[in-house]
């Protein structure tokens, strides 16, 4: 084979590879949220409580560590996810959202599903933040920007389901760490929920951050047909 005919099929393997590389990428995220949920149906509402309590090693809520999403860093091998550190789930039935709920943002944890983002988070509590990829492909928190005023959020920890209901959404800087802070729950004189992810323009990210916010409005019995 002559070097022009190399060339050509070289390039019609980057090709092919260029055009399939977004939906390898929705595929791999998929895949590992489903890994996420497969963990998290094992569980039961012991295993998260203590999963809540305990300080395991693998912890992290250091947000400066978390990198934008690339197709070379979103196959997860299943070993990796630790179920210790799985303390819910998030669904928000509007924009088909369903994930597992991991205690802190590390990279495993946010490509399996979504983080909290501050220690000794409590469901029903204060501000109870989370935060998630926005991948722009379809999965994790990618629809997040969809959910509307006085949609439902639900979150679990397999005793209690919390249902919070959105009444805001804002873009912020990336500094604006107060928007995680309980004070915020105060100044609203009951628990919410916020929501966190990168916000993109133009398919380019900003380096702002998307947040959805939402109010305690209902708390009872754990069902997964309710979920």
């Amino acid at each position: 084979m002559n070097k022009k005919k190399i060339l050509g099929v070289v390039l019609l393997i980057a090709g092919v590879l260029l055009i399939s590389m977004p939906y390898l990428t929705i595929r791999s995220l998929n895949s590992n949220s489903q890994q996420g949920v497969d963990y998290f149906n094992k569980l039961n509402a012991e295993d998260i409580l203590k999963n809540n309590r305990e300080v395991v090693e693998d912890e992290n809520f250091n947000f400066e560590s978390v990198e934008e999403i690339s197709p070379m860093r979103v196959l997860l091998d299943p070993s990796k996810i630790n179920p210790k550190l799985i303390v819910g789930q998030i669904t928000i039935k509007s924009i088909d959202l369903d994930l597992t709920v991991f205690k802190g943002v590390s990279e495993t944890n946010l490509l399996a599903g979504a983080g909290t983002m501050k220690p000794s988070q409590i469901m029903g509590e204060g501000n109870y933040a989370v935060a998630g990829h926005n991948s722009r492909k379809g999965a994790l928190f990618y629809k997040l920007d969809q959910a509307k005023i006085n949609d439902i959020i639900k979150i679990t920890d397999k005793e209690n389901i919390y249902e919070y209901k959105i009444y805001d959404r804002k873009i912020v800087s990336p500094t604006a760490l107060y928007m995680i802070e309980n004070a915020e729950a105060d100044k609203r004189g009951g628990p919410i929920i916020s929501l966190m992810n990168c916000y993109y323009e133009n398919g380019k990210n900003t380096g702002n951050r998307y947040f959805v916010l939402g109010d305690l409005v209902n708390i009872y019995d754990y069902d997964e047909s309710k979920m």
